[in-house]
């Protein structure tokens, strides 16, 4: 079953829109280089993914930051998120290292990398 599933790549798919909800053992998920807006993948279940340890959606269409927040403050067992390049954040600056350091923080993440980098030490 569908449940069972543990990995899942849907990179360049022109994917606008999914439901995520009946996937509750995924624990790594690719998303990238699709037309996800950060509404959709709200709207998507993906709270629904407990186990969720890795998560790709670069190359999207996330433009809204705050509702990415909220969807990355859903998944406790985030350990890896990539995100750039989206409308959001596109392009890696100290900028956003120091945004995905305080957000970690701030909503209690326990992601320890973006973007392949360690947040700690390379994101402070």
């Amino acid at each position: 079953p569908l449940a069972a599933l543990r990995e899942l790549r849907l990179d360049h798919c022109g994917i606008t829109e999914l439901d995520l909800s009946t996937l509750v053992g995924l624990q790594r998920l690719s998303l990238s280089h699709n037309r996800i807006e950060s509404a959709h993948l709200a709207r998507s279940g993906i709270e629904a993914l407990r186990d969720l340890a890795a998560l790709d959606l670069r190359n999207n269409e996330l433009k809204d930051k705050k509702a990415l927040a909220r969807t990355l403050a859903k998944l406790g067992k985030l350990q890896s998120v990539w995100i750039i390049p989206n409308p959001c954040y596109p392009e890696d600056t100290p900028k956003y290292r120091r945004k995905m350091s305080t957000l970690r923080h701030d909503i209690g993440a326990q992601f320890w990398f973006v973007d392949g980098f360690d947040v700690d030490a390379h994101y402070v």
